[in-house]
């Protein structure tokens, strides 16, 4: 009787293990097939993301890259109208040119600059504007002037607009420079 009770049980107990083991693995395949079906699913928003960002920076990337270029031909502009041009109102003008395509092409990428170059573009720009502004003002009433007084103030006001332009311009053109080839290589290793 001890053995058909000990082989009834080792029978039932053989059972149970079957039945646990097909449970666990029934289980396992559907845990495994939701899990795939997931990372799948990750998969897929992440490359759908990286197309959608990578959209983002290749324009950020060309916002960047047209701004650099107006800032050289900006520049161009500046150190001929203070140096080439003998006409002061045909100065302003040639500059106001230069300076207003670009202020143009800024506005119209500062949406996909990151902050602190659209700052110190935007401090840039200003700049610019005002020291060459100075300058030809002061060349202007150079030449309408008589007095010592009037004339040697002009200068000063002159040479401290060259100064700007000469000094302040190239750094905060060259601090922009830096700025821009971070975040294009930022953006480049991101995608």
């Amino acid at each position: 009787m001890l053995e058909a009770i000990i082989a009834s049980v080792a029978a039932n107990a053989v059972v149970l293990g079957v039945l646990a083991f097909l449970f666990k693995s029934l289980v396992s395949n559907l845990l495994d097939k939701d899990i795939t079906r997931y990372k799948d699913d990750l998969a897929k928003e992440n490359l759908r993301l990286q197309i959608s960002y990578g959209g983002i920076f290749e324009k950020q990337a060309v916002a960047i890259i047209d701004l650099y270029k107006g800032l050289a031909d900006l520049e161009r502009a500046t150190y001929k109208t203070i140096n080439y041009v003998d006409d002061p109102v045909t100065k302003w003008e040639w500059f106001r040119e230069s300076w207003a395509a670009v202020r143009t092409s800024y506005d119209s990428h500062r949406i996909l600059l990151p902050e602190d170059i659209d700052q110190d573009f935007k401090k840039f720009l200003d700049k610019i504007f005002d020291g060459v502004l100075n300058y030809t003002n002061s060349d202007r009433r150079i030449m309408s002037l008589a007095t010592e007084d009037e004339l040697s103030r002009l200068k000063e006001n002159q040479h401290a607009a060259l100064v700007l332009i000469e000094k302040e311009i190239p750094d905060l053109k060259e601090n922009l420079i830096k700025k821009i080839r971070k975040v294009l290589s930022s953006d480049h290793s991101r995608s």
